[in-house]
């Protein structure tokens, strides 16, 4: 009777196309793995980092608000008592505008212009978008003339036209190196500007001599069909896209270039998900544009070795965790570019605020001069007030900016860190999940058992 049972669960596993039977020890195993992984929540401990960092960051400020306002009762108090109040009031005034704008007497008047040329350059944007068809080109500063409608031709021609007068004004502010605080803060505005104006232009068309160069090295091995890979010039034009050349030194530039890292990390998650769609569809032909796709994903160190292997596709296992990767990548790339916008808009801001204290300066010179000492102090008393003191949070900002940009890096580590190991903890807790459990295979035998006995009586 055992060895009846015995063959009867060893048909049970044939037929039932199960190759394993459940076992328990193993499942509860991987299933605790799971747990304690999943317990972890080390996204939540970054949460708590970020909370804490603002709520630190919220009372810095507040304290060094504090104390410039002290600094500048200080030196009102100081400067209203001294013998000759004149002399004292246009000394301060004087240093303080030295640290504005250095001996640059042009500086203010330029920034004005360019403050009124991105005045003029938003008003024209806003009206070509008015205008603009869906197969006319974007909104962007390309210096091209392109395929425009008759309907949003002007507009784009007056978009363009301002966007190369602002260009003009900005290429004469990088001329001002010694224009104080007006001159560095306004230079660095208007060399990411530039960056990303030049990277515009050049980003599409390189992305094209991409793609091009994949569908020719892709033509080529399908000819050959036993060639290797070859992709020595993909890999070129991947150096070339995630570091394209602009004509410009400045440090923010890596900044900026974040989003030509971020194009080519976009490419590739396109080429991957297509592949792992095509590798879990069964299709006996290759959908189209997979072998394109192939030369793209062939760059990645972890499939390359697959396919030079002859595979014709990596293993799902290995697309699935490179999609991931690129997914996660991608997220980083575009936090990095928010980081830059939200840094641009603190040195606007920043910008505002130095502009008004050098005017509020240049106001109470002028009284001074005409002999209006208390309309001169309380003009340089208003300097502080609405500019210097108001100025402390947004440089407060600009240094938590920087903690911020630290804390995505750890935030985009950890992600791939779980994407590492989540992926193959599910696969193993499905895994040993499976097979024939004792109660299944119990009531199997009941059955069959019953079925034999019915056999016998009839």
């Amino acid at each position: 009777m055992r060895s009846m049972r015995g063959i009867i669960v060893f048909t049970v596993v044939l037929c039932t196309g199960c190759g394993t039977l459940f076992n328990k020890q193993r499942s509860d195993t991987a299933t605790a793995a799971q747990k304690k992984f999943t317990d972890v929540k080390l996204a939540d401990l970054l949460k708590e980092e970020r909370k804490r960092s603002g709520e630190i960051l919220a009372r810095e400020i507040e304290i060094a608000q504090r104390q410039m306002t002290a600094a500048r009762d200080a030196r009102l108090i100081a400067i209203a008592t001294t013998a000759d109040v004149t002399k004292s009031l246009g000394k301060a005034i004087d240093e303080r505008t030295k640290t504005l704008r250095n001996e640059d007497t042009q500086i203010s008047r330029l920034l004005v212009q360019i403050a009124d040329g991105e005045e003029g350059v938003r008003f024209a944007r806003d009206l070509y978008l008015v205008r603009r068809r869906v197969s006319d080109p974007k909104a962007e500063c390309s210096g091209q003339s392109g395929t425009v409608s008759d309907r949003a031709r002007d507009d784009w021609d007056d978009y363009q036209d301002r966007c190369s007068e602002l260009a003009g004004l900005r290429t004469q502010l990088a001329t001002h190196t010694k224009a104080g605080l007006l001159g560095e803060t306004a230079l660095r505005i208007a060399s990411t500007e530039r960056a990303r104006n030049d990277l515009a232009v050049q980003l599409k068309s390189t992305e094209d001599e991409a793609r091009k160069a994949a569908k020719e090295l892709a033509d080529i091995q399908v000819k050959a069909k036993k060639t290797p890979l070859d992709i020595a010039k993909l890999k070129q034009l991947k150096a070339k896209l995630s570091g394209l050349e602009i004509p410009a030194s400045d440090q923010v530039i890596d900044d900026v270039r974040v989003a030509a890292a971020l194009r080519w990390a976009e490419m590739q998650k396109a080429a991957v998900d297509k592949i792992l769609a095509a590798a879990t569809s069964g299709a006996t032909e290759p959908p189209p544009g997979t072998s394109d796709a192939l030369q793209i994903v062939a760059v990645l160190p972890s499939l390359a070795a697959q396919l030079n292997e002859g595979f014709r596709y990596p293993r799902v296992s290995a697309l699935v965790m490179e999609s991931q990767r690129l997914r996660i990548e991608a997220n980083r790339y575009q936090r990095q570019l928010a980081r830059v916008d939200e840094e641009l808009t603190l040195l606007r801001a920043k910008l505002v605020r130095l502009r008004l204290e050098n005017s509020l300066l240049v106001d109470a010179t002028s009284k001074l001069r005409e002999g209006d000492v208390e309309g001169a102090l309380a003009r340089y008393a208003e300097a502080w007030t609405a500019s210097r003191i108001p100025l402390k949070e947004t440089e407060w900002k600009l240094i938590g900016l920087s903690h911020d940009r630290a804390l995505d890096q750890s935030e985009a580590a950890i992600a791939q860190w779980e994407a590492l190991v989540r992926t193959p903890l599910e696969a193993l807790v499905a895994s040993a999940g499976s097979g024939l459990t004792s109660d299944e295979i119990a009531g199997l035998l009941h059955a069959i058992e019953l079925g034999a006995l019915g056999v016998g009586v009839f």
